[in-house]
């Protein structure tokens, strides 16, 4: 791959994670503000780094963090990870194939979720097509409550797919107090199996 390609490929990266960040801001805020995410730190690297050395820089984790108060009740139930490629396989997932670079991405996120104690929030996008919001089923308990229709489930990885616009039209306040109450969100965690 050329170095200009390079560039170009791990620009279109960034610029969709600050898109992202700006999406969940005006969500979380009722639409009033864009400044509550921004991109983590070496885009979640920090938090990787130090999860080798035996330190758990849980705010760290995913590539989104909080930099206002608003922003924390999202980021400590999830690890959020962004991936915008132009092909993410999921044509090849719904076929049963596990070899695709989403089915991939996800399982890395289950696991290096699950290592600190948070639920995965996977936002895929690929060339041409809208962006979607992949849950388990705790994080599909905790955001949509069955108010919003899957546009597919792939139950072999626990994984729920969801049009980030429909996910984005849910009240935030209302999952907010929802799950306001530390028992119901680890009980809706540990139970998610």
């Amino acid at each position: 791959m050329s170095e200009k390609k390079k560039k170009r490929c791990h620009g279109k990266g960034s610029a969709f994670e600050r898109r992202i960040c700006n999406s969940l801001s005006l969500w979380v805020s009722d639409y009033t503000r864009k400044d509550i995410f921004w991109r983590a730190a070496m885009s979640g690297g920090r938090a990787t780094v130090s999860m080798k050395h035996g330190l758990a820089l849980a705010s760290q984790a995913g590539d989104i963090s909080a930099v206002d108060k608003l922003g924390h009740f999202l980021i400590d139930l999830f690890v959020i990870e962004c991936k915008h490629y132009r092909d993410l396989g999921w044509l090849s997932c719904l076929y049963g194939s596990d070899r695709t670079n989403i089915v991939k991405f996800w399982a890395k996120l289950r696991i290096e979720s699950n290592e600190i104690g948070k639920l995965p929030m996977l936002v895929g996008k690929q060339n041409c097509q809208a962006d979607l919001i992949l849950l388990d089923n705790a994080g599909t308990k905790i955001c949509i409550n069955n108010r919003v229709e899957p546009l597919f489930i792939i139950p072999r990885i626990e994984m729920r797919a969801y049009l980030m616009r429909d996910v984005l039209l849910l009240p935030f306040e209302e999952i907010r107090k929802r799950n306001a109450n530390k028992k119901v969100r680890r009980r809706l965690y540990f139970d998610h199996s």
